[in-house]
């Protein structure tokens, strides 16, 4: 229970500590491109190889506060050089293809019954729809593991809140 914790804690310190971060002190890499594969690779390593042993509901509350935190105007004007933004986007969509639709019945440390949306939903909403398109995405989860029983119910539900609204005015990934 302690290993399992701790992982959580990483996971929760990780997205933390991005928001203190200033981007320029970032190192650059070659490209671009590189710093996507690298950040692309180590999250779905990490995440492939925990995601059983951590607490989904704590590390996606912590996503949440970090959108929350940042703001729609802030991640509508961050570019792609947002690194520590990149990273908790790449993060929650490793989450969503690793869980697929039963992600949602991980949100229970967020306020899902707001007036307003919260972000994360919009996101989450965002990444099934584009695993779907893509074919990478079941009812069940992603291709290939079936073993995620969830209903179609939860399955690209319809948004009609602001957050989702605002995110597709700017572009999503």
């Amino acid at each position: 229970m302690q290993n399992n914790a701790e992982r959580t804690s990483s996971f929760m310190v990780l997205i933390s500590l991005l928001k203190s971060l200033d981007p320029s002190r970032w190192p650059a890499p070659p490209s671009n491109e590189s710093f996507a594969t690298r950040n692309s690779k180590f999250s779905k390593l990490v995440l492939q190889n925990t995601i059983y042993e951590v607490d989904l509901d704590r590390i996606l509350q912590s996503i949440h506060v970090y959108l929350q935190d940042l703001g729609m105007e802030e991640i509508r004007g961050a570019g792609a050089d947002d690194k520590p933004l990149r990273m908790v986007k790449t993060v929650l969509h490793e989450l969503v293809k690793l869980r697929g639709t039963a992600i949602k019945g991980h949100l229970s440390m967020v306020p899902i019954d707001m007036e307003l949306q919260p972000i994360i939903l919009a996101y989450i909403d965002h990444n099934l729809q584009t695993l779907a398109a893509a074919r990478m995405l079941t009812p069940a989860g992603p291709v290939g593991q079936t073993h995620w029983g969830d209903s179609m119910a939860n399955y690209l539900m319809p948004v009609t809140h602001s957050a989702d609204a605002q995110l597709k005015a700017s572009s999503i990934p």
